[in-house]
């Protein structure tokens, strides 16, 4: 886990990796020496120039095109909607499946089927980065934190540190966005913070706007 740094702009504790503050919104600058946050053109601790966290952090994330030479990912795979400008607003849904109470374990185990009903979802895939993330009752999924934080990592910068959770309500698999900075939608709408949405397969699910994630 990641300790948190103040923003240079209002102080807010923020994570150390962010382009943009969570709570007031300003672009954010490293230190290209002690790679410090800062705001202005130059470190105050030690003098040197600054650039904008998201362009180092751009230079640092390795292509997945071997050919590729270095450039930075794009189409599909491009941080352009999250940490770049987040979209404009889309209509909330408001799902009508409670969440499943704490300390309950799920009656269904991860990707199996119960008795007369449809086939439950598995995993979410991303074809365009090859990454599967199996369906785990209460898991997280995030950048930083959570189960699949080893296969996210620095490959979906524009993911937040703890950005959804999965969870099992006994008869089908939700997902719920714990208060992301660029949000999740299920079939291009927007989930309300904290409201669990229901997944079937076949849904595409989007992370920070560009993410592709179907249900299988």
């Amino acid at each position: 886990m990641q300790s948190l740094t103040p923003c240079p702009f209002c102080g807010a504790d923020i994570e150390p990796d962010s382009w943009y503050c969570d709570q007031c919104g300003n672009e954010l600058k490293k230190c290209t020496n002690c790679g410090s946050l800062r705001r202005g053109a130059f470190c105050p601790g030690c003098g040197a120039p600054t650039k904008p966290a998201q362009q180092l952090a751009l230079k640092s994330v390795p292509s997945t095109d071997p050919g590729a030479g270095g450039a930075a990912p794009t189409g599909a795979n491009a941080p352009t909607g999250a940490n770049a400008n987040p979209i404009g607003p889309i209509d909330p849904i408001t799902p009508g499946v409670a969440p499943s109470a704490p300390g309950v374990a799920p009656s269904a185990p991860t990707g199996t089927s119960l008795p007369n009903a449809a086939p439950q979802a598995s995993a979410l895939v991303c074809q365009a980065m090859g990454v599967t993330l199996p369906l785990q009752p209460g898991a997280l999924i995030g950048r930083v934190q959570g189960n699949y934080a080893h296969m996210l990592g620095p490959r979906f910068p524009s993911l937040s540190g703890r950005h959804a959770r999965l969870d099992f309500n006994g008869t089908g698999w939700t997902i719920t966005d714990i208060g992301s900075s660029y949000g999740t939608t299920v079939n291009g709408r927007a989930c309300t913070p904290n409201m669990p949405v229901p997944l079937n397969i076949g849904d595409m699910v989007v992370f920070a706007t560009c993410y592709y994630f179907t249900v299988q």
